[in-house]
């Protein structure tokens, strides 16, 4: 499936979470994110957990912590 992190579409397995597609997107994002650094929301603006289940089409947005 496709999925968009950050406006970059990536093929990602059926079944992945958000913490696979960071993974495949940035390892450095990914660490981001787990030093709490980072936070990922969905294209509505809403922060999601990093063991969410993504489908196809779905869009994430990494950004920094407060802003």
């Amino acid at each position: 499936m496709k999925v968009k992190v950050n406006q970059q579409e990536i093929e990602i397995f059926s079944g992945a979470l958000v913490k696979d597609a960071l993974q495949k997107y940035s390892r450095r994002e990914w660490l981001q994110v787990r030093k709490n650094k980072k936070v990922v929301y969905d294209r509505h603006g809403h922060e999601v957990a990093d063991d969410g289940e993504l489908s196809d089409g779905q869009e994430l947005f990494v950004k920094v912590r407060g802003k």
